[in-house]
């Protein structure tokens, strides 16, 4: 436990982030949230992505996440929600395209992953890994659009899209922007909100 008389618990789910922009949303999300939002107690569950210590933040690395895929959903169905349980947050923040299962806290997600939504149909043999995606992964990935509180998105053709592909209420998408990784948990999106709101 980092410290008492918090207001919320909120628990950061980015393993994927490890460089490029996805480390940089991150790094970016992580300085803000523990600047300017110090009444919630923040837990970052990544695989190694360096971040920086703070009074209202704890960090836990699990780098064995990205030996395999094996690993990887090992790791999502049993040791994952041991970590939620553990922590006991109010929200689950999950930057990794898919919500995680098995748990009873609130969620949301931040789905970046374009191609699901992509009119351009990919040929396994030439692109295994984005034929695999739009294919397989999107499935997930729509599956956790329906299930989450509430949804982020980089681009408003893709919030469009997300919407009308798990036929949700459109009104349950933020669009922000990369460089604005921000939500607001309580589900009302204000524009021009300060990044990120809990």
């Amino acid at each position: 436990k980092v410290g008492v008389n918090f207001m919320k618990r909120i628990l950061v789910y980015d393993f994927a982030a490890e460089s490029g922009g996805a480390l940089s949303i991150l790094s970016d999300f992580y300085q803000y949230v523990t600047k300017f939002e110090k009444d919630t107690e923040w837990c970052f569950v990544v695989s190694k992505a360096e971040l920086p210590k703070a009074n209202n933040a704890i960090v836990i690395k699990c780098p064995e996440i990205k030996k395999s895929w094996i690993h990887r959903v090992i790791f999502d169905i049993f040791t994952a929600p041991k970590i939620v349980k553990k922590f006991s947050p109010d929200v689950v923040f999950s930057m990794q395209n898919i919500v995680l299962f098995g748990i009873k806290q609130r969620q949301v997600l931040y789905m970046h992953q374009s191609i699901p939504f992509s009119e351009i149909r990919f040929v396994f043999r030439e692109s295994k890994k984005l034929w695999v995606i739009q294919n397989i992964l999107s499935r997930l990935i729509v599956y956790s659009i329906c299930k989450a509180d509430h949804v982020v998105v980089q681009t408003n053709w893709i919030a469009d899209s997300a919407a009308k592909m798990a036929k949700v209420d459109r009104e349950k998408i933020s669009v922000i922007l990369p460089s604005l990784p921000s939500i607001d948990t309580s589900v009302e999106y204000k524009e021009n909100m300060a990044p990120p709101v809990f």
